[in-house]
């Protein structure tokens, strides 16, 4: 029951079945955000899992969905990452992290990982890309926060695999 609108025509990134704007609130003020429009068979799937998994502080925000019945097509308002990803911090000039912040940036990452491993989620494509930064320090580790994003190859699965190891009388548990 909230109006948001683009505060932009042109895409800040669009793939064949996702298109991301930058968008703002009609009604009220509120956080930065997006509008993220997801095409095709599996965008119903995704932004379950998005909605899912939105109240862990190291997954990124979503704040509404609009499901358009009569297409393959979900619209999602989630939260906006002034920072961009993960990847382009690294590549930034300007960006020597301390080994500190490395360690901090990893720990948020796992600590996302660990949330989806508790509810039986594999997200299938982990990549600096999809790790969304909201703030940023070379040096100061409580200054940083990430958060993971981009669940279109997520799937469920039990995550641990019981196999017989021959050279062994002992069963092993392998992540799969």
């Amino acid at each position: 029951d909230i109006d948001v609108c683009k505060s932009k025509q042109r895409p800040i990134f669009q793939s064949p079945n996702k298109t991301i704007y930058e968008a703002k609130w009609m009604l009220k003020h509120g956080p930065p955000i997006v509008l993220i429009n997801i095409d095709g068979a599996k965008a119903k799937r995704e932004a379950s899992f998005y909605v899912k998994l939105s109240c862990h502080p190291h997954i990124v925000r979503t704040y509404g969905l609009v499901d358009n019945h009569s297409s393959d097509s979900i619209m999602l308002v989630q939260e906006y990452a002034p920072e961009g990803d993960l990847s382009e911090l690294f590549r930034s000039k300007t960006f020597h992290p301390t080994i500190e912040v490395l360690i901090e940036i990893f720990w948020q990452i796992v600590n996302a990982m660990i949330c989806l491993a508790d509810n039986q989620i594999i997200h299938g494509d982990l990549a600096c890309r999809n790790v969304l930064v909201f703030r940023s320090s070379s040096n100061q580790p409580s200054e940083i926060l990430v958060k993971l994003t981009d669940f279109g190859l997520t799937r469920t699965s039990s995550l641990f695999s019981v196999i017989d190891a021959p050279a062994s009388s002992t069963m092993k548990v392998i992540p799969i």
